[in-house]
């Protein structure tokens, strides 16, 4: 997803990510080669960058950050230019945000084989990991997984920290994942309000009430057995990417009638205002 225009200053994209674990069989050794390419091919220079998601990488507190040799740099002097200089020193933009170059970490397990290539990565690309530096999570870095294992991650180019004004992991809860924890992230910029004439057309949305909840997983109970059955079409047999969307498709239109039924539709009535994301 990219977003254009972030407070009069640049562009952002957001990359959801789910890599394999590294003993699966589904495993990639060019995950994140794989990953660094596509980020290159559709990120421009000037575009702030963020990825979030499954890594499956424990890097406890590993740096995702190089401080570069003051000795090579000076030896480098002459050959040196803005730019370089700017992706040499990128991480100063933490020190002058207030944030904390040390990260902090719950998870106390050695960081596995992915959490070694995703510092390397962050490295490479001037990304950084928030969890442990900012919102709640700072000074903590709490685990992502009910194990107490921490394998998602929100990272960001420097200057998105900025706009970071709540990040928190919060609790498990079995009715959104069987492992994992939600990484709850806010963003938020001054932007330029764009209205728009007034539609006829009244959309209509689904709001989650949280007094209605027991509905709701009464819905997804009563038909258990299809969710498993659509699950099971797709480790029985390999399959190719039609029949993954269609089941996937199939799984939304589930989970979204679930809601409808528990929570009802709500249409707008009022004008229907532009405003980019995060705007308070």
């Amino acid at each position: 997803m990219q977003l254009k225009n972030i407070s009069n200053e640049s562009n952002m994209s957001i990359g959801c990510v789910y890599i394999p674990p590294e003993n699966s069989k589904y495993a990639s050794k060019d995950a994140f080669e794989e990953i660094e390419r596509e980020m290159v091919t559709l990120r421009d220079d000037e575009q702030l960058c963020s990825l979030i998601g499954d890594f499956n990488a424990r890097t406890g507190t590993l740096l995702d950050f190089v401080i570069p040799d003051e000795n090579l740099v000076e030896v480098l002097d002459e050959n040196l230019n803005d730019e370089i200089t700017d992706f040499l020193y990128d991480y100063q933009n933490l020190i002058s945000l207030k944030i904390p170059l040390k990260r902090c970490s719950e998870d106390k397990m050695r960081p596995n084989t992915q959490g070694y290539k995703l510092v390397e990565f962050c490295k490479r690309n001037n990304l950084y990991i928030t969890g442990g530096r900012t919102g709640s999570d700072k000074g903590i870095g709490k685990a992502t997984t009910k194990d107490n294992s921490l394998i998602d991650y929100f990272i960001v180019s420097s200057n998105l920290f900025k706009y970071i004004e709540e990040y928190e992991i919060i609790p498990f809860d079995a009715l959104f994942s069987d492992v994992h924890k939600r990484i709850h992230v806010k963003l938020t910029t001054e932007v330029t309000t764009i209205e728009k004439e007034k539609s006829s057309h009244k959309r209509k949305t689904i709001k989650w009430i949280e007094k209605d909840k027991h509905k709701f997983i009464e819905n997804i109970r009563k038909n258990e057995e299809k969710v498993l059955d659509l699950c099971n079409e797709i480790e029985s047999s390999k399959k190719d990417n039609h029949d993954i969307n269609r089941v996937i498709t199939s799984l939304t239109n589930f989970y979204s009638q679930a809601a409808k039924d528990s929570f009802g539709t709500f249409a707008n009535k009022n004008p229907i205002k532009k405003k980019s994301w995060g705007q308070k």
